[in-house]
């Protein structure tokens, strides 16, 4: 909805230049490890390119229960649990991402990364979670995100 997400997206999964994927894979790696998640637990890693005046207005990244959209999208890997996110690039000025339930702003700054959890560890959502990508005011803001599923193949936890 252009409305309500003004951003670009690339799926870097999809990414078939030799040189490139294996740029990804390993980032997909270590993103995985730094969290000590089974990379099959994992979905690929998104691009989001935010120009002057665009935004991602108040979302969470979890699925809501009972919904078409979780049937949609958690019906075969499960609900989200992380997300891993990481600034690319300085923001002159706004663009930040804002966690409501806490009232905190993180400020983006290349290498910057900011990991929350979408469900508590009894499978329930975390409704803390509800953040917005600031409009960005001056200059432009790219990120990457890398979420993670209920489920996947061999153990969740890789240590």
């Amino acid at each position: 909805d252009k409305a309500y997400r003004t951003s670009t997206t690339s799926d870097m999964a999809l990414v078939t230049d030799p040189g490139d994927k294996d740029i990804v894979d390993r980032l997909d790696h270590k993103i995985a490890a730094t969290l000590g998640i089974n990379l099959s637990y994992s979905e690929g890693i998104q691009a989001q390119r935010y120009l002057v005046g665009q935004e991602f207005k108040k979302h969470t990244d979890y699925f809501q229960p009972g919904t078409e959209e979780y049937q949609k999208y958690a019906g075969k890997r499960g609900q989200r649990t992380w997300t891993f996110m990481v600034y690319l690039n300085n923001v002159a000025q706004g663009g930040a991402t804002k966690f409501f339930a806490i009232d905190k702003e993180f400020q983006p700054l290349c290498g910057r990364a900011v990991v929350w959890n979408s469900l508590y560890p009894d499978g329930n959502v975390n409704r803390n979670t509800l953040h917005a990508g600031l409009p960005v005011k001056k200059r432009e803001k790219i990120i990457i995100t890398k979420r993670f599923r209920v489920k996947g193949e061999g153990p969740i936890y890789s240590r």
